[in-house]
């Protein structure tokens, strides 16, 4: 039987932290790396840009993408799709915790 890789979300590194924030790594693949972000009510992600394209998965919560092209508000369950390069930020201007799966498909 194949061994099979298990990480939980207490044990996963940390890769991002911030006031309010943090971002750990569940999975890096040569195509894929996949990470947990929380976001606290009031706090946000500065705009930004990755060079590859980006799915955004809420878990939890509801939270707003901004874009160049305007702000949208994305509640749990819903599958965002950035193109590389694209400039994005998440808030959480709720009361609740968001959390958000971030597929980087980078291969």
């Amino acid at each position: 039987m194949t061994a099979l890789a298990r990480t939980t979300l207490e044990s996963a590194p940390v890769v991002f932290s911030q006031e309010g924030m943090i971002g750990k790594r569940l999975a890096a693949h040569p195509k894929a790396e996949i990470v947990h972000l929380a976001i606290e009510p009031g706090k946000g992600l500065a705009l930004h840009t990755m060079p590859m394209p980006v799915l955004f998965f809420v878990i939890e919560g509801t939270g707003t993408l901004r874009t160049a092209d305007g702000a949208e508000r994305h509640a749990a369950g819903s599958l965002v799709e950035c193109p590389a390069d694209t400039l994005r930020g998440w808030t959480n201007e709720g009361t609740a915790p968001l959390n958000v799966l971030v597929i980087k498909l980078v291969g």
